[in-house]
């Protein structure tokens, strides 16, 4: 309940108590994370473990629009995605936002908060944080990042709703979330909030016309779950409490993409 907590309200917890860890990690990260675009894209091979190869690599043309689209919702503009853009109206959370307007990438953020509570930002924090901060934008960690995030949301949107006019089933759907009595709920609500292309493909998503807004706001929490299976994230409750101690942290700085993913999918 305590680790919950802390997490629910971004405040330390456990023994992450050194100060000096931090800027060690830190400047670890801004001395060997130049190259994090090219790892990064590796994510996309979880998406074909989860979505197929045909819906994982969809969302590669689309690379440049999806990470306009993620900038100017950093901006506070409005896009249009007509897949996307109903579940970000009803939820107000935002797919690929997360790097530009919260923490910066390695940072997590009881870190943040233990580098503010403590003691006053020094010159070295800045120069840290500001060195961090440009490096991701400079590597194109950032735009990547962000694009790759509402590529996947997309691609599980588009398969599910698919599966659901069809009535298939699929592993990987149900770990995200989309139980049996969820299904049954959404079919039912496809006529009014699914329109389907020429193709056969779903053109557009209006969960605004949903009349069971409890299957609408699991629906959205399944879709958040299944993007951060993919794109490795973690929500409250899930980090192990070697995220939560200074010291085993530092010593798995580079592998906490790879624990996370065992933590989450083994």
């Amino acid at each position: 309940f305590d680790q919950v907590s802390a997490e629910f309200l971004n405040e330390p917890f456990g023994n992450h108590n050194n100060k000096l860890l931090d800027r060690v990690m830190q400047a670890n990260s801004l001395a060997r994370l130049g190259g994090m675009f090219f790892p990064q894209l590796g994510e996309f091979t979880n998406g074909v473990a989860h979505l197929g190869m045909a819906h994982a690599f969809a969302a590669v043309p689309g690379l440049r629009r999806l990470r306009a689209e993620a900038k100017a919702l950093a901006r506070g503009e409005k896009v249009d995605n007509p897949i996307l853009g109903s579940i970000e109206t009803v939820s107000g959370a935002e797919f690929g936002t997360d790097t530009y307007k919260f923490s910066f990438p390695f940072q997590e953020p009881d870190k943040v908060y233990q580098t503010y509570g403590q003691d006053s930002l020094t010159s070295v924090d800045r120069l840290l944080r500001g060195g961090l901060h440009v490096q991701a934008k400079l590597s194109f960690w950032h735009s990547l990042h962000a694009a790759q995030q509402r590529g996947m949301a997309e691609q599980i949107v588009r398969k599910a709703l698919r599966y659901l006019r069809d009535g298939t089933d699929d592993v990987a759907l149900a770990d995200m979330g989309f139980t049996p009595e969820l299904r049954e709920k959404l079919r039912a609500e496809l006529p009014n909030v699914a329109t389907w292309g020429p193709d056969n493909q779903l053109e557009s998503l209006d969960l605004t016309k949903a009349t069971d807004l409890t299957a609408v706001e699991d629906f959205v929490q399944a879709v958040h779950r299944g993007t951060n299976q993919i794109i490795q994230g973690t929500f409250i409750g899930e980090q192990g409490k070697w995220a939560h101690d200074g010291l085993l942290r530092f010593m798995t700085q580079f592998r906490t993409f790879s624990i996370t993913s065992v933590e989450k999918q083994w």
